[in-house]
């Protein structure tokens, strides 16, 4: 049996190679809000083990709404392992330009530790 895409992954917009993702209850209320943006949602309460994600050759842009570093390195996980290109973390909790990580060359280890 084939895992459900995540939610709004079926109206996802790809924008010059790249894909946003938003993650917990602050991204589904965004994304109620605003639908046409063509954004995903890592809802708070799954696993990013428990869908398929359609990352494959693009670079994925995460807004890590959601207050769980554990649950958003396993999110980044789950991209690579989809094939992402690339994978950018931006944390609403830093507010310099150093929010911004390129993910996608660090060990699983390495990425928990960044979270």
């Amino acid at each position: 049996m084939s895992k459900p895409l995540p939610p709004y992954a079926k109206t996802a917009r790809v924008v010059a190679g790249s894909l946003w993702i938003r993650c917990g209850d602050r991204g589904w209320n965004h994304m109620k809000r605003n639908p046409h943006l063509g954004e995903i949602v890592f809802p708070a309460d799954r696993s990013a083990n428990e869908y398929t994600w359609p990352v494959a050759d693009l670079d994925v842009w995460i807004i890590g709404e959601d207050g769980d570093r554990d649950r958003v390195a396993g999110l980044c996980t789950a991209l690579l392992q989809a094939n992402a290109r690339s994978v950018h973390l931006i944390d609403s909790r830093f507010r310099s330009n150093t929010n911004v990580k390129n993910l996608s060359s660090l060990s699983f280890d390495e990425l928990r530790r960044a979270g």
